[in-house]
């Protein structure tokens, strides 16, 4: 669960470095495309934290390793980029859902081997 506030404090322009650390170039283009870019920052934010919680124990991930991604009808899926994770034998599986209202975003991930 993440504030929105957060996101509308810290604008992209102002705060370039914070968001190429934590953001693929990918996921800052979808949310810059909108013009509430700071809900769909949080979003995908929460949505980042998720995921790598619930992978943790699967395959242990750092959370800036998730890219989150949209399919052909704007559904999120998950993407990890990590070698480790791709030589283990264990391949995790990741279902997630975001949500927003005004002022909060939320995700939920559920992963399994």
């Amino acid at each position: 669960m993440v504030d929105i506030s957060r996101f509308e404090r810290m604008n992209y322009v102002s705060h370039r470095k914070f968001y190429e650390r934590v953001f693929t170039p990918k996921e800052i283009a979808y949310c810059l495309s909108y013009p509430d870019s700071a809900t769909h920052f949080a979003s995908t934010f929460a949505g980042k934290e998720a995921v790598s919680k619930a992978v943790r124990r699967l395959c242990p991930i750092g959370f800036w390793l998730v890219e989150i991604v949209r399919d052909e009808v704007g559904a999120p899926e998950a993407v990890i980029h990590s070698e480790s994770a791709s030589r283990s034998n264990v391949k995790c599986e990741v279902k997630l859902s975001l949500s927003h209202s005004i002022s909060v975003a939320i995700a939920v991930a559920v992963a399994w081997s």
